[in-house]
C-alpha cells in the first residue's frame, strides 16, 4: 500500500516539474519576441486597434478623392508593377490561404514611383501633404528602413489631374521576402488643418541582381 502511495506521488510530483519547466520555456520565448508596435500603420497595437475605425475612415476618404498606381522603375526605364493595397485588407498569412506570390525585384538601381489622380467625384480641394516610403519585413521585428519622402515628379506629357512622386534611387536593398510601406499625408481642403492619413503595403522579393551575381563568381 506504501508502494503505491509512493508511485503517485512521484507522477505528481513529475507534472509539476513538468509544467514549471514549459512556463520557463514559454517566459523565454515570450520574453525573446516582445510585442512589436505596428509598422503598418506606424502606431503601437494597443492604439491602432482603438483608431482603426477611424484609420479606416481616413482611407475610404482617400479613395474618394484619389486613385493610386504604384510601381518600380529600373536604369533601363523598364517598369515594374507593384500591387499596393490597404494593410487592413491584406489576407493573413496562413497555410491554408493560398496567396499571390510576392513581386520579383533586382536588389538595386531602382526608383520607386507612385501616381494619384483625382477621381473628379467630389468637388474638392483634396490636396497632398507628404508621401512617406518604408521598406519592412513581414517576417522579422525590428526591420524598419526608411527610403525617404517621395519627391514631386513633373510630367509633361501627364494630365492636369494626375500627380506623380518618385523616390531617390535605391540601392543595394536587402535580399528576401520584403514589402513597401506608403503612408500618405493628405488634407481634404485647404482649410482642414488636421492631416488625414492613408496607408499602402506591396510584398516584393529581392533577388540577387545579375550585376552582383556575377561579382561574385
Amino acid at each position: 500500500m506504501m508502494q503505491k502511495s509512493n508511485y503517485w506521488l512521484y507522477i505528481v510530483l513529475g507534472l509539476l516539474l513538468v509544467g514549471v519547466v514549459m512556463i520557463g520555456i514559454s517566459l523565454g520565448i515570450a520574453l525573446k519576441n516582445p510585442i512589436q508596435d505596428d509598422n503598418a500603420y506606424f502606431d503601437s497595437k494597443r492604439n491602432v486597434d482603438e483608431r482603426m475605425n477611424e484609420i479606416i475612415k481616413e482611407q475610404n476618404l482617400f479613395y474618394s478623392f484619389f486613385t493610386h498606381e504604384m510601381w518600380l522603375e529600373d536604369e533601363q526605364g523598364s517598369k515594374i508593377a507593384l500591387h499596393a493595397i490597404f494593410p487592413y485588407h491584406i489576407p493573413a498569412h496562413r497555410p491554408d490561404i493560398k496567396s499571390q506570390p510576392p513581386t520579383e525585384i533586382p536588389s538595386h538601381h531602382l526608383t520607386f514611383h507612385l501616381a494619384l489622380s483625382h477621381t473628379g467625384t467630389h468637388n474638392t480641394q483634396a490636396h497632398i501633404d507628404k508621401i512617406h516610403a518604408f521598406l519592412d519585413s513581414p517576417l522579422r521585428a525590428d526591420s524598419l528602413k526608411d527610403l525617404g519622402i517621395l519627391r514631386g515628379n513633373v510630367d509633361e506629357h501627364a494630365s492636369s489631374h494626375t500627380q506623380y512622386f518618385i523616390s531617390e534611387q535605391l540601392h543595394d536593398l536587402p535580399q528576401g521576402r520584403w514589402k513597401f510601406i506608403v503612408e500618405i499625408e493628405y488634407g481634404e481642403n485647404n482649410t482642414d488643418s488636421t492631416p488625414k492619413k492613408a496607408y499602402f503595403e506591396s510584398e516584393v522579393f529581392i533577388a540577387k541582381s545579375e550585376a552582383n551575381a556575377a561579382q561574385t563568381h
